[in-house]
């Protein structure tokens, strides 16, 4: 089913710009309007193509950088699982939870707060109650 409404999303785009148009796409391969409209604002602010496109990717690098590096501590965590089997399981699904760095604590006890409780009792030392 996602593929399809997919693939009828890229056909509605192409309906509506041409076949001569590439379109944006997202970092998950999905037709991406918000880059679009993106680079659509860099081509005002530039004449030349090569420099609106250089602009383009300047704005979208920042954003797209801390996904990435968030992305790549999420695989580092991945490839240790092996060795996380052993542990308790509130430690393990807390370690999951946080393991991109993205979530804190803090946002893991408005998320979660069972979970954030009981990672509190395993580790009475890290937390002031």
């Amino acid at each position: 089913r996602p593929v399809r409404y997919a693939e009828a999303c890229v056909r509605a785009m192409r309906d509506a710009v041409g076949d001569g148009i590439d379109i944006m796409v997202d970092c998950h391969a999905r037709p991406s309007p918000r880059m679009g409209l993106q680079f659509a604002k860099a081509l005002r602010a530039e004449a030349d193509v090569e420099r609106a496109l250089e602009r383009f990717q300047a704005e979208r690098e920042p954003p797209m950088k801390k996904i990435w590096d968030a992305a790549n501590v999420s695989l580092r965590w991945y490839e240790r699982m092996g060795d996380m089997m052993d542990l308790d399981p509130r430690e393990f699904a807390y370690g999951y939870m946080t393991r991109s760095g993205r979530v804190d604590h803090a946002e893991m006890r408005r998320r979660d707060p069972t979970l954030a409780a009981a990672y509190e009792r395993l580790h009475p030392d890290r937390f002031d109650r």
